[in-house]
C-alpha cells in the first residue's frame, strides 16, 4: 500500500505497536527521539530508498521514534504478510 503524508504530519509516534514498516519512496522524514528531559531530538532523518519501523515489524517491539515528515512524502508500507511473502 503506498500512501502521502503531507509536511508535518506524523507517520508513527513513539511507544506505538505498528504493524508495518515504512519503506520512503520520496521526500524526507525525521524520527524524533525524547531525552530524559521531556525535550525532542532529531535522532535521524530518513530520505528515499530508506525504511524505518522495520524492528517494530519484526520483533513487535513498541517504535521507539516518533516519525514526521520533513516535506510531503510517499511512502510504501511494508504489512507484516508482505514482509512474510517476501521471505518465502
Amino acid at each position: 500500500m503506498i500512501k502521502q503524508y503531507a509536511k508535518g504530519e506524523i507517520i508513527a509516534q513513539e511507544g506505538q505497536h505498528l504493524q508495518c514498516a515504512f519503506i520512503v519512496d520520496s521526500g524526507r522524514v525525521e524520527l524524533l527521539e525524547h531525552g530524559e528531559d521531556g525535550m525532542e531530538s532529531v535522532a535521524s532523518i530518513i530520505g528515499p530508498d530508506q525504511i524505518f519501523g522495520e524492528m517494530s515489524l519484526i520483533f513487535g517491539v513498541p517504535f521507539a521514534n516518533t516519525a514526521r515528515a520533513l516535506e510531503e512524502c510517499q511512502i510504501t508500507l511494508l504489512t507484516r504478510e508482505s514482509y512474510q511473502s517476501m521471505l518465502e
